[in-house]
């Protein structure tokens, strides 16, 4: 597998290019408090956030938003090219990736030579201008590229494909009780199957068990109270923990640095 990478990273938004060719890497199920954004190239992909599935094509620019669980499958050894961004939620650009639509999560700018050009800008720039005078040339074209997201006409707005009816059921259950669920067997029960069933459904379709995409919701959820300005001693419990140690533990497990350091780490 031959690799071609490009990376920049700032404390608030993390641009990479990369091209596998004949990839065998896999890419491991996550989450984040981030924006993330793909702007696919080429290969034989399927990209998976949440319950819903999406068969990438050539100009497909992915949008997942923060807390989604997601993913990337690798269908075949077909060279696998995008541009990828991660942007924290608090940068200025996010709030013009709040004007798209929340149901919207692909879009196909083929029809776009603005967007399409400004990508590849932004890799050149990359590799010729110092960090410091590309981090604003970066700002500079991601704020031209989501003003010209909202000119694409809605046609060109993909579709998702759904992952299971049952997924997308334990998922509604989940996420309308996140804070409360004592045990697997509550979310089981409420899709009258077997939990041995349900857990084996639950991981081989989310590359995750159920016990650990809860887990991690919770504690991104405390991320963001905490970098508002709340104690990681108040907001263990709201956040569905049952007590401060387990809490501590899991969020070093999770984001590599205690709860005391996240506002600066976040903001």
């Amino acid at each position: 597998m031959e690799i071609e990478t490009i990376l920049n990273t700032t404390e608030d938004i993390t641009f990479d290019y990369q091209l596998l060719r004949t990839p065998s890497v896999r890419f491991p199920a996550h989450s984040h408090n981030a924006y993330e954004l793909i702007f696919y190239l080429q290969g034989n992909v399927t990209y998976l956030i949440e319950d819903r599935m999406y068969e990438l094509h050539k100009y497909d620019l992915v949008i997942t938003r923060p807390t989604e669980h997601h993913y990337i499958r690798l269908n075949s050894d077909a060279d696998y090219e995008r541009y990828n961004l991660l942007i924290a939620p608090h940068h200025p650009l996010a709030k013009l990736l709040k004007t798209i639509p929340p149901k919207v999560e692909v879009i196909n700018c083929r029809n776009s030579n603005v967007i399409i050009e400004d990508f590849k800008r932004i890799k050149s720039y990359k590799e010729i201008f110092s960090p410091e005078i590309f981090h604003e040339l970066l700002n500079a074209l991601l704020t031209e590229i989501f003003y010209n997201l909202q000119l694409l006409d809605s046609a060109l707005f993909v579709s998702p494909q759904s992952i299971s009816p049952l997924i997308t059921k334990a998922l509604t259950y989940i996420n309308e009780h996140l804070f409360t669920i004592q045990n697997i067997s509550e979310i089981s029960d409420e899709l009258f199957i077997a939990q041995n069933y349900f857990f084996r459904l639950f991981k081989d379709t989310l590359k995750i068990s159920p016990k650990k995409y809860i887990t991690n919701k919770r504690l991104l959820h405390a991320q963001k109270l905490i970098a508002d300005g709340e104690r990681p001693t108040v907001v263990y419990q709201p956040c569905g923990f049952s007590n401060y140690v387990s809490f501590y533990k899991r969020y070093v497990d999770y984001f590599g640095y205690p709860p005391s350091a996240e506002q600066v780490h976040l903001n």
